[in-house]
């Protein structure tokens, strides 16, 4: 058993929590320096002076319960302001409480009708607002309960408990500090409870178990428990009172800390403010207190700027601390845990990923994310998926897991695009995860598993128009590139850095960078990325006008693509040639080259998306082609089949082409 600590080491412990200094502390007190600095060293540990005492109690403001285990440790007997005939431990209500309004009810109604169970188990995440629904509650019902209202601070604590018990007999007038052992004082406690009405609240609690002494043995009395630990006390008859963060009723805050006419002006902002916090009801507190007392902050700027959870505090408060709270009492291992789940896309944490991440067996994952679950640290999601708040998303980022599960989670992430590179809707749920992987592996200059997956997810972002995600990891690729010796990989990543820029717009860098790649691959005898090129030549002197340097190129292309059998790529070469004979008004070949790609695709339902898309080009230009042929019957024939791929895909590029609303070219 650990040693209960000494006068001196208790009262180093709360003036090192409040954050003051002992200088300061002594001025608050008007206590002198050197006698508070002899009683923290232990020069002094039964101090003589009460008052003195007393006054370093308040200046801390420490609870009654910590005031009266510090007085006990100085061997000076409790001072008389703890003791009341009718005890109310608790501070003054909040004046802005909002929201929880089902569970205000239901615990009033039971109350009322004396249909109170064993104890009320109010359950949530670091931050939620248990203690003061707890701390209301307590205010709004104290008429129904005569004998007053007890609070003990963090019953979780080592010796919590015997000190609450103890301030508690004391508070109704019975010292039982002198009592040999805890089992003796609770006997005395148990008795005394007996026949009394009082609300008592016990915070920050871990296990039912322990709380046994400080429970009256009969259901008269309001008993509040505020815990992280979920299920808490279900087994032993405490009754669930879960509470998530808010949702609407945040709004409630902003409007008691800003002014209408500034919420009409920033309400995009304030939502963004909100989602952002993910309506966790201390840290809104916290960021709306700041933007009602120093006005110079927009919300936009202070969401772009501050709204970091290490930003998130008071001088006497922070979600940090509160949640550092939850998170030190947590197993090594499931610390470790919950570290690797800061690298996930928070919405989105896989069981099977995170255990191939950690290298555990799915069993043993499943029980770590369980115990993290149980101190509300993450969420149930949907089928074998967790999800982390916004906040404690940071949280768990704060430190990053040691190398070796960011070299895991970079090989899950580029063996699951070689699984799924042809599934558009299963890459877009992981985009957020894949894209944290370029991060981490651009980080470890782990540039073979980037180059392997290159071609696959850019596809995929091209096809979806997402290319401008990756803008600056393309630029940092090719620089860290170009300090290696491998030419090869050079001309890949060349060649897919001047396809994005040319994408975003930036054509002569493009151009530049697509004619190094060309250069390369010409050397290296690679003939994928020598196909490419040209065929991105030939893309540039289309949109360029350069009409017959365009058809140059494609037939280059078309060239490698039969001697080579890479008949993958026949698709987007025919369509491409096949535009530019439209532009030059040969419809006929236009035609013909637009027809060969419906004849090479037996059967949709077993294409991959980037193929149906090029069979919704030809669909397009097989329209326009009898558009300007005046055959009205065959181009609405090709605008309705484009229609119906357009729906089946959910592509949004193609719908827009083939929108009932368009106009024919």
């Amino acid at each position: 058993m650990t040693a209960e600590a000494s006068f001196s080491q208790q009262l180093d412990k709360h003036i090192t929590d409040s954050g003051y200094s002992i200088s300061q502390v002594a001025r608050l007190a008007d206590i002198s320096k050197r006698t508070l600095a002899n009683w923290v060293a232990g020069h002094v540990q039964k101090p003589r002076d009460a008052e003195a005492v007393l006054r370093l109690c308040q200046s801390l403001t420490l609870s009654p319960v910590q005031t009266q285990h510090l007085f006990s440790l100085a061997g000076l007997p409790a001072p008389s302001s703890l003791i009341s005939d009718i005890p109310f431990h608790i501070g003054p209500d909040l004046p802005y409480f909002v929201g929880r309004q089902p569970e205000i009810e239901a615990i009033t109604s039971d109350v009322k009708t004396g249909k109170l169970p064993f104890a009320y188990a109010i359950i949530g995440m670091a931050g939620v607002g248990k203690t003061t629904l707890a701390w209301h509650l307590a205010h709004r019902l104290q008429s129904y309960f005569p004998d007053g209202v007890l609070w003990a601070q963090d019953v979780a604590q080592a010796n919590t408990i015997e000190t609450a018990l103890t301030s508690f007999a004391l508070s109704f007038g019975v010292d039982v500090s002198e009592l040999p052992d805890l089992d003796s004082k609770q006997r005395v406690w148990h008795t005394m409870m007996r026949g009394k009405q009082a609300i008592i609240i016990l915070e920050n609690a871990e296990q039912f178990a322990d709380l046994a002494p400080l429970l009256p043995a009969q259901g008269s009395n309001l008993v509040l428990i505020t815990t992280r630990q979920q299920g808490f006390g279900t087994m032993d008859g405490a009754r669930a009172v879960n509470l998530s963060c808010f949702d609407t009723e945040a709004w409630q805050i902003v409007e008691h800390f800003l002014p209408a006419e500034r919420i009409r002006a920033e309400h995009a902002d304030l939502q963004a403010l909100i989602d952002a916090v993910g309506g966790l009801p201390l840290a809104l507190s916290i960021t709306l207190s700041r933007l009602s007392t120093e006005p110079h902050w927009t919300v936009a700027q202070f969401n772009q700027r501050l709204a970091r959870i290490d930003s998130l505090a008071t001088d006497s408060v922070s979600v940090q601390s509160a949640f550092a709270l939850t998170y030190e009492r947590l197993p090594e291992l499931t610390r470790m845990v919950f570290s690797v789940l800061g690298m996930f896309d928070r919405d989105t944490i896989s069981l099977d990923a995170l255990a191939s991440v950690l290298d555990l067996p799915l069993d043993d994952t499943l029980a770590e994310l369980t115990l993290l679950y149980r101190a509300s640290l993450v969420q149930y999601n949907k089928a074998d998926t967790y999800r982390l708040h916004p906040l404690l998303a940071q949280f768990a980022r704060r430190t990053p897991p040691a190398e070796n599960f960011q070299l895991r989670f970079i090989n899950y992430y580029v063996s699951y695009i070689e699984a799924h590179y042809h599934d558009y809707d299963t890459l877009t749920a992981q985009l957020t995860n894949i894209l944290r992987m370029i991060d981490i592996a651009l980080a470890h200059n782990a540039i073979d598993a980037l180059v392997d997956t290159l071609s696959m997810f850019f596809s995929f972002l091209e096809n979806r128009g997402l290319l401008r995600r990756i803008d600056t990891q393309m630029k940092r690729l090719y620089e860290q590139v170009q300090m290696h010796d491998d030419t090869k990989q050079k001309a890949i990543v060349a060649y897919y850095y001047g396809r994005l820029e040319r994408r975003l717009g930036h054509w002569q860098h493009g151009e530049t960078l697509t004619r190094e790649a060309l250069t390369l691959s010409t050397a290296n005898q690679q003939i994928r990325v020598m196909l490419l090129c040209h065929n991105s030549f030939g893309i540039h002197a289309q949109q360029s006008g350069q009409l017959e340097d365009a058809l140059l190129h494609f037939e280059q292309a078309r060239t490698i693509i039969n001697e080579h059998a890479l008949f993958g790529y026949r698709y987007s070469n025919l369509i491409n040639t096949a535009t530019v004979h439209y532009k030059l008004e040969d419809y006929a070949t236009a035609h013909d080259l637009a027809q060969q790609v419906l004849d090479h695709i037996d059967d949709i339902d077993s294409e991959p998306e980037y193929i149906l898309i090029t069979l919704g080009s030809a669909y397009a230009l097989l329209r326009d082609i009898a558009h300007k042929e005046n055959d009205t019957a065959q181009a609405h024939y090709y605008q309705g089949k484009g229609l119906a791929l357009a729906n089946k895909i959910d592509h949004p590029t193609l719908r827009a082409e083939f929108s009932p609303t368009s106009t024919l070219r």
